[in-house]
Formats: structure tokens, sequence, C-alpha cells
């Protein structure tokens, strides 16, 4: 992640958090927000207003799946089920169970890259060999042709994804 980094993080829950690392994190967000906002002509008006405005620390990933479609036939001869190719394109979802009383379901469409660093070899928090922990920060960019959104969680763990398209939804929980 270039902005929102482990050690900044980490400087800023120290109970003697200086002014310098302050500053250093609002200078931070400006800088972020400055380079996300030129990705606004790269996602839908509801996508940037999630990916700018939605409030995701905290956030608890409770499912990541990954979907490999593709036509299945059967061959006779083997009696096995087998994938046709090319399959469709790599779909990655994230859900999250939100504090605030919802899951949210986040899919990242035509993935190019995924890589999920767990557990980490640099934990934060806790151990990451037990839990994945809320989420963290959150970064969003462009590379190649493709957004790539990187996810630093609690536990050290992060997530990287590229990917040509996104959407997300978001669903209350029934209170009993």
């Amino acid at each position: 992640m270039k902005y929102f980094t482990r050690k900044l993080w980490i400087a800023l829950q120290n109970d003697n958090c200086s002014k310098s690392t302050i500053e250093r994190w609002v200078i931070t967000n400006q800088k972020y927000n400055k380079d996300l906002k030129k990705l606004k002509r790269n996602l839908s008006k509801r996508n940037f207003f999630f990916f700018a405005e939605a409030h995701r620390h905290g956030d608890y990933v409770i499912n990541i799946l990954v979907e490999n479609k593709g036509k299945v036939y059967y061959q006779k001869e083997t009696k096995e089920y087998h994938l046709l190719e090319p399959a469709e394109p790599i779909n990655l979802l994230i859900m999250t169970l939100c504090p605030k009383g919802y899951y949210r379901t986040l899919k990242y469409i035509n993935v190019r890259k995924y890589v999920f660093d767990y557990p980490s070899s640099q934990p934060l928090w806790f151990d990451s060999k037990k839990a994945l922990g809320a989420w963290g920060y959150d970064e969003l960019s462009r590379q190649n042709g493709y957004m790539r959104h990187e996810i630093l969680l609690h536990s050290g763990t992060t997530l990287l994804i590229e990917f040509e398209k996104f959407i997300y939804s978001s669903k209350r929980i029934l209170k009993n």
C-alpha cells in the first residue's frame, strides 16, 4: 500500500501519538483522496461513493469466494466431469459484517490478479493465525488498465485484487 502503511497505522495507535504523526496522517489522507478523485471517471457514481465515502473500517471479513465458472461436460469414457476451457473470467466475492447491523458483499469482476497474504509475516494487533480481524484501511488505484484494490486487515493480512469491474450490495440484518 502506498498511503495507509502498517508503519503509519501503528504510529497512530501509540498513546503518545506525536503531532507530526497526526499531521502526516492528515497529509496522507489528502494525497490519497486527490489520487482517488482521478479514478472517478473509471467508476460508476455509486461505486465511487463506496470507495470514497463508505465507512469500511471495522467491518469483519466473514467470507472470501473465488468464482471460476465455465461450462461443464461429462466424458462418458472416463465417467468424469470437466470444465471446458476457456472458462468465464474469474470473479472474487468478499462478504463483510458491518458493526452497524448489515452485511456487505463486494464483487470484483474479471479478476486478473489476487494475492491473499495470510497468515501475515508482519502481524499487527493479534495472532493472525487465529483470525483475519477487522478491516483496517484500503486503497484503490489503477494499473495497466485494471483497477487495483489493496486491503489491510487488523491481523496484518493483506489482500490485493486487480479487476475490471466492481459491484457491491448491502443487506440489513434482521433483528429478532
